[in-house]
């Protein structure tokens, strides 16, 4: 059995080789800084969420106290089909020349029962496997997430970006206008990104508002926020929905550091995407 075992390993090992990325082995964490005080976080662990143990994406970090409370994180793929949505329950943390990279295995099912209300169940087989590359640089992180190993017929992928709901209270529009501590559930900013405007843009910030991240439309998706400060679903969020089609999608989300101003961050969006404006403008 060992002999058998050595030789299995040994053969996904040297396919690895002539691949892209080689998984790390074991439960490790890896920690990227963007600066002293804001950090990122991604490992294969799997955590209590809605009653189930999921898999996280980028785990933000402000002068050591963990930002992402009951949330998923920045960059996570699910699957929707037919009214139900499949989660990773199971992920490997992948070594490439991106800044950080992760498989997750989507296993994981969360529909309606008869009472109307949200459950999990593990799958009969893997649905497929997505892997996503986060980029962090000095005030935004690229993310790209592979699409092509889905083995359903799918209605779209969701990549949540979220937070915890507590740490980041305040959610801001591109009028710079604020909303302070108001729940919301799933609602569209953007239903068709196909043309970049200032007022599709969401920003979720801290209390003293020094600190906080957005999330452009992109490549066509649709955008839509989300915040919840209470139970089992802490999050402050802002999604993005890619429809069946798309084999990589792209996008990135900015955060924002005590040493950047609201405006300057504004101003980084606008030199982003050069079609960018307001409307009516």
């Amino acid at each position: 059995m060992n002999r058998l075992l050595f030789i299995i390993f040994t053969i996904i090992f040297l396919l690895l080789l002539n691949s892209d990325y080689i998984p790390i082995l074991g439960n490790i964490t890896q920690k990227c800084y963007a600066n002293p005080k804001i950090s990122f976080e991604l490992n294969g662990n799997s955590y209590k969420y809605r009653g189930n143990y999921l898999q996280k994406g980028l785990m933000m970090t402000y002068d050591g106290k963990s930002l992402v409370g009951g949330a998923l994180g920045f960059g996570v793929p699910v699957i929707r089909e037919k009214g139900q949505h499949y989660f990773s329950s199971k992920g490997a943390i992948l070594d490439s020349d991106y800044s950080m990279a992760k498989n997750f295995l989507i296993d994981t099912k969360m529909y309606k029962d008869n009472n109307d209300e949200w459950k999990f169940a593990k799958c009969d087989k893997l649905v497929g496997s997505i892997t996503v590359k986060y980029t962090i640089l000095n005030n935004r992180i690229r993310i790209l997430a592979d699409l092509s190993a889905i083995g359903i017929d799918y209605d779209d992928v969701v990549m949540y970006n979220e937070q915890s709901g507590n740490s980041f209270p305040v959610y801001m529009g591109s009028s710079l206008s604020y909303i302070n501590n108001q729940n919301f559930g799933w609602s569209t900013i953007n239903n068709n990104c196909s043309e970049m405007f200032l007022d599709d843009v969401g920003y979720f910030l801290t209390d003293n508002k020094n600190i906080g991240f957005g999330v452009p439309c992109r490549n066509g998706a649709k955008l839509v926020r989300s915040r919840s400060d209470s139970g089992y679903y802490n999050h402050s969020g802002l999604h993005l929905v890619v429809t069946n089609g798309s084999k990589m999608f792209y996008y990135t989300i900015y955060y924002e550091t005590p040493q950047n101003s609201t405006k300057n961050w504004w101003e980084a969006i606008e030199k982003s995407h050069p079609l960018s404006k307001s409307k009516g403008k």
